[in-house]
């Protein structure tokens, strides 16, 4: 990562994605420091009647939400593929955190992505939210 870091919602990422293999590190999440690799594969042209940014593809569910960065992500998707086995352990306190996480996640899938359910926010007034 360079050291000049960009923290803004007033400029478009179009300043400074501009070509087809340009990238950039994204860091959401100061707390748990999830960071994404955001690569501009091709630029197509806009469509009418079409309210951007557009989803375009992607796999596995969002993480849920402060479930304690990318270890807490894992230890999400262990819990969810262990759910059967859980009810049959026994009554350790090790067993009743992991049966408390389960339980936390509720109807959490990471195996099923929804395009749908994606949403966009502002940024900016996600981040003065985050001032707040």
């Amino acid at each position: 990562m360079d050291d000049d870091w960009l923290i803004t919602t007033e400029v478009p990422i179009k300043h400074y994605l501009k070509n087809p293999s340009d990238r950039a590190i994204y860091l959401y999440d100061y707390g748990d420091s999830w960071e994404m690799s955001v690569n501009l594969e091709k630029i197509l042209p806009k469509t009418k009647n079409t309210t951007y940014p557009v989803y375009l593809d992607g796999k596995l569910a969002a993480p849920p939400e402060d479930c304690g960065s990318i270890p807490g992500y894992y230890q999400c998707i262990e819990v969810f593929e262990a759910a059967d086995e859980l009810e049959k352990r026994p009554d350790t306190e090790e067993n009743e955190e992991l049966r408390e996480r389960l339980d936390w996640l509720g109807d959490w899938n990471p195996y099923m992505f929804d395009p749908k359910r994606i949403h966009f926010e502002s940024p900016r007034d996600r981040f003065i939210m985050a001032l707040e």
